[in-house]
């Protein structure tokens, strides 16, 4: 007798992640570069950048600390802010790009950009247009919800946390949430 098995199709396909991080901070970074680490520290940095943004996502870094997050997908907006430069450090530039070391950093870069697209939309129909338009598309999960973060902020949708009571509540389990986290670094040290 002859079993095949044959696994089930993946259905739920996932963006790729391939987030690019990329201007004249990174090339000073390797040329600052002080040792093979720091050189090791700048590639793990680029790979984490991929791996935590959307696949269209452009983060563009330059050695005056001036960054702008462009992604094609959703505007041709172009979300620009300055990052402080540290003179003082061996490598500036390096400590410059430490700051997109996290996916948290690539969420609230994306996070930004998506609240000045909603910002500088004409009107709260065109603002629900385009968050309907950008639901619609294929996306990571962080970067959804980012997007409904940003969407919720603007009052595209509603979000009954932002209501009175619903605040009170938020507060109050926020609260509750770093008390158990207090709790946990105090048992561990």
């Amino acid at each position: 007798m002859n079993i095949t098995f044959n696994p089930p199709q993946n259905q739920y396909k996932s963006p790729n992640f391939t987030a690019r991080l990329k201007g004249s901070a990174i090339k000073m970074a390797v040329k600052n570069a002080k040792d093979g680490f720091q050189f090791g520290e700048i590639s793990e940095i680029l790979e984490n950048v991929k791996s935590f943004g959307d696949n269209l996502t452009k983060i563009n870094c330059d050695t005056s600390g001036e960054v702008s997050v462009y992604n094609s997908k959703f505007s041709d907006f172009v979300y620009k802010f300055r990052l402080p430069k540290n003179n003082k450090s061996e490598n500036p530039f390096l400590d410059m790009l430490r700051n997109f070391n996290s996916e948290n950093s690539i969420m609230k870069m994306e996070y930004n950009l998506f609240n000045y697209i909603f910002e500088h939309s004409k009107n709260n129909s065109v603002r629900r247009t385009k968050y309907n338009f950008y639901s619609s598309l294929p996306m990571s999960f962080t970067t959804k919800s980012v997007l409904d973060a940003a969407a919720k902020k603007q009052g595209i949708i509603s979000d009954p946390l932002y209501s009175p009571e619903g605040s009170k509540e938020s507060i109050a389990k926020f609260e509750k949430l770093k008390e158990m986290f207090i709790k946990n670094i105090e048992k561990y040290n």
